[in-house]
């Protein structure tokens, strides 16, 4: 709406297919319903789609080389569930739970009949009846080698052994749930999850990753990224660049409209704004 009442215009469901360069700027996005051509270009893909996409003379080969040796990060299933009215009190609280044998830094790092290791569940409130929940989302993460059987297919279009599988795992989540949190499954009015591969198709990321490219305290300039690049007109922003999470792409999307706009614009009117 921001975008739309400034005059601009939106527009979804468009697959980027090419890139094209001239010279050190870009000179045209070809999608696969036309081409678009601008003054300035913001990408918000993973860089390593990025680079899929560009002229091998886009960006140097020791920039290709470095991304594309740094790690992406877990995926994990997330599973999502309806509860009937007034059926489990709502106290505000989301809840972490590990398994004794979890080792906290590869919580995805098991056999995959020991699954899940940890989880993270968020209770909402049902806005009509104060004080009970509505739903429950789980993320537990899940080791994208778990899916990639499957991951010719995509979303709408899988074989029937993943939606066994799928359905088989997310029971395993849910007894977790029903043991850790107190709810039954006479509470639950629907329920559904999504794995490494719905994260991968919806999001574009490789191998589902949450967080986007892994970064190490021990080579933390290997995945160092600017939001500005070698072509003039184009800005790098996500959860690639900077920090990940949803306060970490907030403030890599400033730092990128900053490198556009200048230096502190925005943070100066946010500070007028707030103080």
């Amino acid at each position: 709406r921001l975008i739309e009442n400034a005059g601009g215009e939106v527009r979804s469901g468009e697959t980027v297919t090419g890139i094209e360069t001239s010279g050190r700027q870009v000179s045209a996005v070809h999608t696969d319903k036309g081409t678009y051509t601008a003054d300035l270009y913001v990408n918000d893909m993973p860089v390593s789609k990025l680079l899929e996409l560009t002229p091998a003379g886009a960006f140097t080969p020791a920039f290709r080389s470095r991304i594309g040796a740094v790690p992406y990060t877990m995926s994990a299933m997330s599973v999502f569930i309806g509860l009937k009215p007034r059926s489990m009190l709502y106290d505000g609280e989301a809840w972490f739970a590990m398994q004794d044998s979890c080792e906290l830094w590869s919580m995805d790092e098991c056999a995959e009949e020991a699954w899940p290791q940890a989880m993270f569940a968020l209770p909402s409130e049902d806005s009509d009846n104060p004080g009970f929940a509505a739903t429950i989302t789980a993320v537990c993460p899940m080791k994208y080698d778990y899916v990639k059987r499957w991951e010719q297919s995509v979303t709408g279009q899988r074989p029937e052994e993943y939606y066994r599988w799928k359905e088989r795992m997310m029971h395993k989540a849910i007894d977790v749930i029903c043991e850790k949190l107190g709810a039954s499954r006479e509470m639950m009015a629907y329920m559904d999850a999504g794995t490494p591969l719905t994260i991968r198709d919806y999001y574009g990321t490789p191998r589902g990753a949450m967080y986007g490219m892994h970064r190490s305290s021990s080579n933390p300039l290997q995945s160092s990224l600017s939001t500005r690049t070698r072509l003039t007109n184009l800005y790098l922003t996500g959860q690639d660049v900077n920090f990940h999470g949803l306060i970490g792409t907030s403030l890599t999307a400033i730092l990128t409209a900053e490198a556009i706009v200048g230096h502190n614009t925005i943070v100066n009117k946010i500070n007028n704004t707030i103080w």
